[in-house]
């Protein structure tokens, strides 16, 4: 039983990896090691702050509601609560997230098929998204057990030339305070903290049924099996922003212009060479691709099955959101990210104190229980 035990935790650090490494995520260390350079030790350690300590902290706080995010807005009113839920709903979404992918996967592509216009590729890449929706069950084992592999060794490897190249660093502009803070505003565009506390409903539904395997199915176990493989799936996460954003700071003489969704397929191809940074570039790709359609399955199956049950069905509100984000693909990163990044400023610091407050009445409840 212990042994089944550890390859459940195993397998459950991985996913919960997997969820918050979207290939966009990839973006944001690249962008702090290019803009800090021999500062980046500073730039990461914001970074941590936010897009490492964020989806755990969100973890820990959803998951003492059992992952019911209904529950976990609920005290500060029905109708702020409604409106955070559909805001941030619609940035993880069609509004945001979704097309922030589809921009990364563009660039990933286009440097394999150079002639392919950004509407076309949206568009085929929605609607590939469409049929992976409708043939979960069959697509995405498959990409998940092929994918991952390839991705994360093409980090590595990316990494690995990064630290091992002869590359100088170049001496920063930014004083130490200043890359932390530019980390932990950098580290509100990954969303992580908010896209935890809607997986946490499938993370806790998964280890229920992983734990119900072993007969040791209880809500103490649930939630100690969560915090365990959630703080192994950030320390890999850590460790790979951590690589990448060293890499982005020694090679950032390369990286200088280059436009921040094809940060990625670049740094591939100068450290790794044309062949094996084309198939970095398909991984990345593909790895896309896994990211929007898991995303895309969460938000249909939320908005179908609790927010608006009864408007339209999960297959409608595919369709929809796949319409939506081909068409916002079309403006382009940056013009995504200035929708993005104003918004989120304002929420993230907002829904930290939410999580926070949330953790405390939920321990100081359990507590007086135990007291009692």
């Amino acid at each position: 039983m212990r042994q089944s035990i550890n390859y459940t935790l195993i397998s459950m650090a991985l996913a919960i990896f997997s969820m918050f490494f979207g290939a966009g995520n990839a973006i944001f260390p690249l962008i702090l090691g290019m803009e800090t350079q021999d500062a980046f030790h500073w730039a990461f350690l914001g970074l941590l702050v936010t897009a490492i300590g964020g989806p755990l902290l969100g973890l820990i706080g959803s998951t003492l509601f059992h992952g019911k995010f209904t529950d976990f807005f609920a005290w500060i009113g029905r109708t702020p609560s409604a409106f955070i839920i559909l805001v941030t709903l619609a940035l993880l979404g069609p509004f945001g997230v979704l097309p922030r992918c589809v921009t990364v996967a563009y660039a990933a592509t286009n440097s394999l098929i150079p002639s392919i216009p950004v509407s076309v590729f949206s568009t085929l890449f929605c609607v590939s998204v469409l049929i992976c929706c409708w043939k979960q069950r069959l697509i995405l084992p498959v990409l998940g057990k092929f994918l991952s592999p390839i991705l994360i060794g093409s980090l590595l490897c990316i990494i690995y030339q990064g630290y091992s190249s002869d590359q100088p660093l170049v001496e920063s502009q930014r004083s130490g305070l200043s890359a932390f803070t530019f980390g932990i505003s950098t580290g509100y565009d990954t969303m992580d903290l908010i896209a935890s506390i809607y997986f946490s409903s499938g993370i806790w539904r998964l280890i229920s049924l992983q734990l119900q395997k072993t007969g040791s199915c209880s809500n103490k176990a649930i939630f100690r099996m969560t915090l365990t493989a959630g703080a192994l799936g950030c320390l890999l996460l850590a460790v790979i922003y951590y690589g990448l954003t060293g890499a982005a700071a020694h090679f950032s003489s390369y990286l200088t212009d280059v436009p921040p969704e094809q940060l990625m397929t670049h740094l591939a191809n100068v450290t790794l060479g044309s062949t094996f940074g084309a198939v970095a570039n398909l991984a990345i790709m593909l790895a896309c691709l896994t990211t929007v359609v898991s995303l895309t399955m969460t938000i249909s199956h939320i908005l179908s099955s609790e927010l608006l049950s009864g408007w339209l069905t999960y297959h409608q509100f595919v369709c929809v959101l796949m319409l939506i984000t081909a068409m916002m693909s079309n403006f382009g990163f940056g013009m995504i990210m200035s929708i993005i990044h104003p918004v989120v400023s304002i929420c993230y610091p907002f829904i930290i104190a939410i999580t926070i407050v949330n953790i405390y009445r939920k321990l100081s409840y359990r507590y007086a229980l135990q007291k009692g």
